[in-house]
């Protein structure tokens, strides 16, 4: 028992349950923050940034207009890597506002796949 008498031990509970709502409380503020602080930093270019996906009028993406250029792509390893490797240069090219050249899949001898990006993907 502690000087007021009551049992110090339920203080002590208190004290903890009151500290994590404290702290959850917190954790939810901080979570449901506007997430536009994410694209402000110190260039000074950093306040003309906006996220991909904010995009309010998508392009036709059949007609690109003013290509930045071409980037060609040569992917190896095996199905799950060549894959990855597709979708990092689609999204490379989008960023650049490039045009994608179809991807080269490379022959490896370990997985001794010859097909190539026609053979697994639809090319159009």
């Amino acid at each position: 028992r502690g000087v007021s008498g009551k049992n110090e031990t339920s203080s002590v509970l208190m004290y903890g349950r009151l500290m994590s709502l404290a702290s959850s409380s917190l954790a939810k503020k901080e979570l449901r923050a506007d997430p536009t602080f994410l694209w402000k930093g110190t260039s000074s270019q950093a306040s003309a940034w906006s996220p991909c996906a904010d995009r309010k009028n998508p392009e036709d993406p059949g007609r690109l207009k003013d290509s930045n250029g071409y980037i060609v792509v040569g992917a190896n390893g095996g199905l799950n890597q060549q894959r990855v490797a597709v979708c990092n240069a689609v999204a490379v090219a989008s960023l650049l506002n490039a045009t994608l050249v179809v991807p080269r899949f490379l022959y490896s001898s370990v997985w001794k796949d010859p097909s190539q990006f026609g053979d697994i993907y639809q090319e159009e």
